[in-house]
């Protein structure tokens, strides 16, 4: 065999080597439309100081079109010696020792073969030399040297489409330039030169010039209490959020975005209740483009997302409760803004919450991730940095008075582990108050009580607490003879209708319940056991029982008002109202329960 015919040989079997890399690079895409991120990339990477990004329609026929996408930046652009050596060979980059640069595995322009184009061309000048590069669709390419040099580089891609779907490729592109592109640090334009195309006589005819479309978004992210932090060269936007969101980037561009944990495995405790962006140069995806690159660089990234929560965003918390615990005459919305910043208290991990001192938080905080916050932040005293709330005034009681944690945990303990909340100050409130009882304005929820049991137990670990729910209240009993007239005939008269409807009713007992003014809305409470020697059985029985109205409530003051002029439908209403409220909740036979809500409007005649 000849030397021609072998080195032939070898040069068949490399472009079919060549042919088989490349249809891998192409196909890597999920979407096809995703190389527009790739080129954005590469301009970007050129030292650009904007992309421009436009799509077009050129009639062929009736029935199709030739569609051109382009790409253009006004960066560096390309020699003819990085053309040679770059551009036309598969996996060779300027960019691997360049951290400025995002792409690193020289596969940026391949992608635009994704969509199967009609033809590619390339045009790009540097140094005084300008050329234009042909690929046709079997991705062989000329090269032509041009006469007059122009700043940057240019990509037209054409692709051969139905006219009526031009529409959609317009939205497929723009979508997935938007959602790549939104955050990139310099200005993308977007640009439908058909639609403008069309619009053009009437902009005309009313004096008006091209708008600019600039897709790129403020880099922030949804959520309570948005924080901005920079932490060496990287960008944080975090909030607390129900709905988690983690977004990676590099240079503004997307790396990886998620709403399920994958994103931040190892890491859940301190970042479940927070949404997230980080931008940072040392990020990078792989090679698939699908996901981010979990190396050393993405720990850190992680610890630095977490050193934003534990410091910025918490100390955000916290000023913002201080301001709002000190108002005297708060408005609705400042009272709700309260509220919300007492919930995500609540909810917040112990490594995160800083009304415990730092020593308490580290109980629940894993060395591994410490050892990882050292190593990158090796000053870093995370004691004094740690933001620390133990004995800043933000816990408001209904009265005005504003406690520490403390404070707070020697009231209950003093209390015997009794604690109430409600949501604004009234009579009850007042009442319990006026005994020494602490009632926070505050929401009343499990992660309410679970937060101030846990505390408490922290700060006296010898005491046996119990801290109570807000649905267990004191009461004091109402003598009859302290009542109106009419209120004592009503409750007579009700008695007397229930006992011949054959209600299980012992006795109405007249009450005053000192809860929040939820209690209002019934006649009868539920009184937790602490406060009442004689509670309603919690089983089944027909067996008389006492029942309990709270006088001082509306629904009581308003039948009661109603038995002067109607005694008959207010005592109806009032003996309905008990059975539901009170003998249903515990388990009256069904066949009883009905046979006496039957029997209501057909008892005795009022005493």
């Amino acid at each position: 065999m000849s030397q021609d015919v072998y080195l032939q040989d070898i040069s068949v079997r490399e472009k079919e080597i060549g042919d088989a890399a490349l249809k891998t690079l192409v196909r890597q895409f999920a979407n096809p439309f995703d190389f527009i991120r790739e080129l954005v990339q590469n301009s970007l990477d050129a030292g650009t100081s904007r992309v421009d990004v436009s799509i077009d329609l050129e009639p062929v026929d009736d029935v199709f079109g030739l569609c051109k996408i382009a790409v253009r930046d006004y960066g560096q652009g390309m020699d003819e010696q990085i053309i040679d050596s770059k551009l036309t060979r598969l996996f060779s980059s300027t960019k691997e020792d360049d951290l400025t640069s995002i792409g690193k595995f020289g596969i940026g322009f391949v992608s635009v073969f994704a969509i199967d184009p009609e033809a590619v061309i390339l045009t790009t000048a540097r140094g005084g030399q300008a050329f234009e590069i042909f690929f046709h669709k079997d991705k062989t390419f000329e090269k032509t040297a041009l006469h007059e040099p122009f700043d940057g580089t240019q990509v037209v891609i054409l692709k051969k489409i139905k006219r009526a779907l031009y529409g959609r490729h317009v939205t497929r592109l723009r979508d997935r330039l938007i959602k790549w592109c939104k955050h990139a640090e310099k200005e993308i334009g977007f640009f439908d030169l058909h639609k403008e195309c069309t619009e053009m006589k009437h902009r005309r005819r009313r004096g008006r010039q091209n708008r600019h479309h600039l897709i790129n978004q403020p880099f922030a992210v949804e959520g309570f209490l948005p924080t901005t932090v920079k932490l060496e060269n990287a960008e944080i936007s975090i909030a607390f959020s129900e709905k988690n969101f983690y977004g990676f980037y590099n240079r503004g561009l997307t790396l990886a975005e998620s709403e399920g944990t994958e994103a931040i495995a190892g890491y859940e405790r301190y970042l479940s209740m927070v949404s997230f962006k980080i931008n940072s140069p040392f990020l990078e995806h792989t090679l698939t483009r699908d996901t981010i690159l979990k190396d050393d660089h993405y720990h850190k990234a992680i610890c630095m997302v977490v050193e934003a929560a534990r410091i910025d965003l918490v100390q955000n918390l916290v000023s913002t409760m201080v301001k709002l615990a000190a108002r005297l005459a708060p408005t609705t919305y400042e009272k709700n803004q309260y509220a919300r910043c007492l919930g995500w208290l609540y909810k917040l991990p112990r490594a995160l919450d800083p009304t415990f001192f730092f020593k308490e938080r580290l109980a629940d905080t894993t060395s591994s991730l410490l050892e990882k916050m050292e190593v990158w932040h090796k000053t870093a005293n995370l004691g004094e940095k740690s933001v620390n709330a133990s004995e800043l005034r933000i816990f408001k009681r209904c009265d005005g008075q504003v406690l520490t944690m403390s404070e707070l945990a020697h009231k209950v303990v003093k209390q015997k582990g009794r604690l109430y909340f409600s949501h604004e100050d009234n009579p009850q409130t007042q009442e319990l108050q006026s005994r020494d009882y602490t009632v926070l304005m505050s929401p009343s929820t499990e992660s309410a009580l679970s937060f101030f049991k846990r505390h408490i137990r922290v700060a006296f670990p010898d005491q046996d607490i119990e801290t109570q729910s807000h649905r267990e209240y004191p009461f004091e009993e109402v003598s009859l003879n302290t009542l109106a007239s009419h209120e004592q005939q009503f409750i007579a008269a009700t008695m007397h209708r229930l006992t011949h409807a054959m209600a299980p009713v012992d006795v109405i007992v007249p009450v005053n319940l000192l809860g929040d003014n939820a209690m209002e809305v019934s006649l009868a409470g539920c009184i937790g056991e602490h406060d009442i020697g004689r509670c309603f059985p919690m089983i089944e029985t027909d067996a008389p029982m006492p029942v309990f109205w709270n006088i001082p409530g509306i629904l009581f003051q308003s039948l009661a008002k109603l038995f002067l002029s109607n005694p008959e439908l207010a005592t109806v209403i009032a003996a309905r109202q008990t059975i539901m409220d009170t003998v249903a909740s515990y388990r009256i036979r069904v066949t009883s329960l009905r046979l006496c809500m039957m029997e209501l409007n057909t008892a005795g005649e009022l005493p």
